[in-house]
């Protein structure tokens, strides 16, 4: 059949692996592609996965951005103004992060604050990245590990 590929490889969708065959070209390069963009970013490094988990509940600004990390991470994970900044910045270049205008509200008095938000593929590599640490904790190896505990 013209236009029809059929992939043996399997593909990795949503942690289960299906295989791809007699599909139309179009409809398989776009499935590849969908996953190649977001294989491309993982995996995250501790720092931006945190910023990434920080923007999923919603839109905010550097400052408290700094202060969720920390708090979150209960001071394992430290942003001096640079790191942040730099961090934030390489997020905008990739498409993960957008700025964005404040909500109403306390926050949104102060002009001199930049607030970023998720864009749909932040939100889709911070999803992936979470899929993927989710299942390295599953495998029966970290499992046992964690419950052997101090035991050496």
């Amino acid at each position: 059949m013209p236009g029809t590929l059929v992939l043996p490889r399997p593909i990795l969708t949503d942690g289960a692996i299906s295989y791809i065959c007699c599909l139309p070209l179009g409809v398989w390069h776009y499935m590849i592609s969908k996953h190649d963009e977001l294989d491309r970013h993982l995996p995250l490094n501790p720092r931006t996965y945190a910023i990434l988990l920080v923007l999923s509940d919603e839109p905010t600004h550097g400052y408290r951005i700094k202060r969720e990390v920390e708090e979150r991470s209960r001071g394992a994970i430290e942003l001096d103004p640079g790191s942040l900044y730099r961090a934030i910045a390489k997020l905008v270049r990739d498409e993960l992060v957008e700025e964005c205008f404040a909500k109403a509200g306390a926050d949104a008095t102060d002009h001199r604050r930049r607030y970023y938000a998720l864009t749909l593929l932040g939100r889709r590599v911070a999803q992936a990245e979470t899929r993927r640490l989710n299942a390295l904790i599953q495998t029966g190896s970290a499992q046992a590990l964690l419950e052997r505990g101090e035991e050496s």
